[in-house]
C-alpha cells in the first residue's frame, strides 16, 4: 500500500503489473519472488492496519515538535482536536451554535461582560433523541466580538479553559480547515484498493505515512536544499550514491572493497594499494564537498534575502553543476580505479557479495554509499 501511495497505483492489478515491470529490482526492495495480487489481496485483508497507524503517529509526534513554538497563538498543553465524537475519547471540541439549537440552562459561572463575554453557561440539550444522545452537560458561551460588533454562541464540552479563550480557539477554526484542505490534496486516494475495514484503514494509514515525505519542516534548515546529514556527509567526502553508474555495473568501490578485504583475499600490495586510493578519493571529495556545501549556502542566501535575479541564478547554478560534476567523477574515478586492482576473480566474489547477481543483465539499483 505504500508502494501504491508513493506511485500513484489505483489497484491490486496496477500494483502487480507495476511490480513486474521491474522485477530485476524487488530483490533490493526486499520481495524474493513475484508479487501477486492474490497476495497483495490476503495482507489488505489480513496484516493489522494499527502497524501503519502507530508508524504514522510517531511520525506525527516527530512533526509535533517541528511546531512546538508555533502553536494556536493559544497558551494550551495539549492538542486540540477538530472530529466528532471525541467527548468519549477525552478529547475536546469547539463549534458555534445554530440558531435553532434548543437547550436548557442548568448553571451561569460569573463573567467579565467588559472583555466581551455575555455570559458562561452549563446547558442540557433538549429534545428526546439530542438528550438521549449527548446526555452530558455542555457550556455555552456568549461572546460579542468588539471587531464586528457581532453575538456569537460557542459550545463545547471544555469546562477547564477560561471563556476567552475558548473563543480564541474558534476564531482559529481557519487553520484547522487548511489542515483538511492538505488532507484533500495531499493523500492519495481516489478509491479504496478494497472493502473490509482493515484495507481501508490500512490505504488511510498508508497515505498518511506517504504523505509525510514533503517538505514540512525542511523550512527550519540551516540550507533548505540540504539536510544535516548530507551536508555531514558532503563535509565527510561520503559517496551518497553518486557512483550507482560504476558500482551497480561491476566497478567496485574502495570502501566496501576494504570491508571485504577477508573474503576477497587481499594481498598485502592490493589493500595497501585500496587504502592509498580510498584515502585520495576522500580528501579530494571534501573538498569538492564543503566547497559545494558553500556554494549551496549562497544559493539559499540570494532567495532568503530576495536579492537573486537571473544573471546571479545563473552564475551560481553553474558553480554548483561544476562542482558537483567534479565531486561525481571523484568518486566514479575512484571505482575505475579499484577494478584495475583487483583481479576478475575478486571482481566477481565482490558483486557476488554485495548481493547484486548478475549486474550485466540486471542493472540493480540498490542504495550504494563509500
Amino acid at each position: 500500500m505504500a508502494f501504491a501511495q508513493l506511485t500513484w497505483r489505483e489497484s491490486l492489478r496496477d500494483i502487480e503489473v507495476s511490480l513486474s515491470a521491474n522485477a530485476t529490482k524487488l530483490y533490493a526492495m526486499g520481495f524474493r519472488s513475484t508479487v501477486k495480487r492474490s497476495t497483495l489481496a490476503d495482507a489488505n485483508e489480513s496484516r493489522d492496519w494499527r502497524i501503519w497507524a502507530d508508524l504514522a503517529a510517531l511520525l506525527i509526534r516527530r512533526a509535533r515538535k517541528l511546531y512546538v513554538d508555533q502553536a494556536l497563538a493559544l497558551d494550551l498543553d495539549s492538542t486540540v482536536y477538530a472530529l466528532d465524537r471525541l467527548h468519549q475519547a477525552g478529547a475536546f471540541f469547539v463549534t458555534r451554535a445554530k440558531s435553532n439549537f434548543n437547550a436548557r440552562r442548568v448553571y451561569s459561572a460569573p463573567c467579565d461582560r467588559s472583555e466581551g463575554v455575555i455570559c458562561d453557561q452549563r446547558v442540557a440539550l433538549g429534545g428526546f433523541y439530542a438528550a438521549h444522545d449527548y446526555p452530558e452537560h455542555m457550556r455555552r458561551i456568549r461572546f460579542k466580538d468588539p471587531d464586528s460588533g457581532k453575538t456569537l454562541v460557542f459550545l463545547t464540552n471544555n469546562t477547564a479553559l477560561p471563556a476567552l479563550t475558548i473563543c480564541a480557539l474558534y476564531k482559529q477554526r481557519w487553520q484547522v480547515e487548511l489542515f483538511f484542505k492538505w488532507i484533500k490534496q495531499h493523500l492519495r486516494i481516489k478509491k479504496f484498493i478494497g472493502t473490509s475495514e482493515n484495507a481501508v484503514k490500512t490505504q488511510i494509514w498508508c497515505a498518511v505515512l506517504a504523505a509525510s515525505g514533503g517538505y514540512q519542516g525542511q523550512e527550519t534548515r540551516e540550507i533548505k536544499a540540504l539536510s544535516a546529514d548530507e551536508v555531514k556527509a558532503y563535509l565527510q567526502g561520503k559517496g551518497m550514491g553518486l557512483a550507482k553508474a560504476a558500482e551497480l555495473n561491476g566497478y567496485p568501490g574502495p570502501t566496501h572493497v576494504l570491508e571485504l578485504a577477508t573474503d576477497l583475499g587481499l594481498t598485502a600490495e592490493q589493500r595497501s594499494r585500496t587504502e592509498a586510493l580510498f584515502a585520495s578519493m576522500s580528501k579530494e571529495a571534501s573538498v569538492l564537498g564543503a566547497e559545494l556545501v558553500g556554494k549551496e549556502r549562497i544559493l539559499d542566501q540570494l532567495f532568503s534575502s530576495k536579492h537573486v535575479d537571473q544573471t546571479s541564478l545563473t552564475h551560481t547554478l553553474e558553480q554548483v553543476g561544476n562542482l558537483q560534476a567534479r565531486l561525481r567523477h571523484s568518486h566514479l574515478a575512484a571505482h575505475l580505479a579499484q577494478v584495475e586492482i583487483l583481479t576478475p576473480a575478486q571482481t566477481a566474489r565482490y558483486i557476488e557479495l554485495r548481493g547484486y547477481g548478475t549486474v550485466a543483465s540486471s542493472g540493480g539499483q540498490g542504495q550504494h554509499r563509500h
